[in-house]
Protein backbone atom coordinates (compact mmCIF):
# COMPACT_ATOMS: atom_id res chain seq x y z
CA UNK A 1 0.00 0.00 0.00
CA UNK A 2 2.75 2.45 0.91
CA UNK A 3 4.48 1.70 -2.39
CA UNK A 4 1.31 2.66 -4.27
CA UNK A 5 1.03 5.92 -2.32
CA UNK A 6 4.71 6.67 -2.96
CA UNK A 7 4.17 6.10 -6.68
CA UNK A 8 1.14 8.42 -6.69
CA UNK A 9 3.10 11.05 -4.75
CA UNK A 10 5.88 10.78 -7.34
CA UNK A 11 3.39 11.23 -10.18
CA UNK A 12 1.94 14.32 -8.50
CA UNK A 13 5.42 15.74 -7.92
CA UNK A 14 6.34 15.09 -11.56
CA UNK A 15 3.17 16.80 -12.79
CA UNK A 16 3.78 19.78 -10.54
CA UNK A 17 7.38 19.96 -11.76
CA UNK A 18 6.13 19.95 -15.34
CA UNK A 19 3.67 22.71 -14.50
CA UNK A 20 6.47 24.74 -12.90
CA UNK A 21 8.56 24.39 -16.07
CA UNK A 22 5.70 25.06 -18.49
CA UNK A 23 6.18 28.28 -20.43
CA UNK A 24 2.51 29.10 -21.06
CA UNK A 25 0.00 29.87 -18.29
CA UNK A 26 -2.57 27.64 -20.03
CA UNK A 27 -0.17 24.69 -19.92
CA UNK A 28 0.56 25.37 -16.27
CA UNK A 29 -3.14 25.45 -15.39
CA UNK A 30 -3.82 22.27 -17.39
CA UNK A 31 -0.98 20.30 -15.81
CA UNK A 32 -1.87 21.59 -12.34
CA UNK A 33 -5.43 20.40 -12.95
CA UNK A 34 -4.15 16.95 -13.88
CA UNK A 35 -1.96 16.92 -10.77
CA UNK A 36 -4.97 17.87 -8.66
CA UNK A 37 -7.01 15.07 -10.20
CA UNK A 38 -4.24 12.56 -9.51
CA UNK A 39 -4.01 13.82 -5.94
CA UNK A 40 -7.78 13.46 -5.50
CA UNK A 41 -7.64 9.89 -6.82
CA UNK A 42 -4.78 9.16 -4.40
CA UNK A 43 -6.78 10.48 -1.45
CA UNK A 44 -9.87 8.47 -2.43
CA UNK A 45 -7.80 5.33 -2.98
CA UNK A 46 -6.06 5.74 0.37
CA UNK A 47 -9.38 6.25 2.13
CA UNK A 48 -10.96 3.21 0.49
CA UNK A 49 -7.92 1.03 1.23
CA UNK A 50 -7.91 2.16 4.85
CA UNK A 51 -11.56 1.21 5.46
Amino acid sequence: MSAVLELLAHLVASALGTAWNASSPVGTIAVAGVAGAIGLVAVVAAASLRS
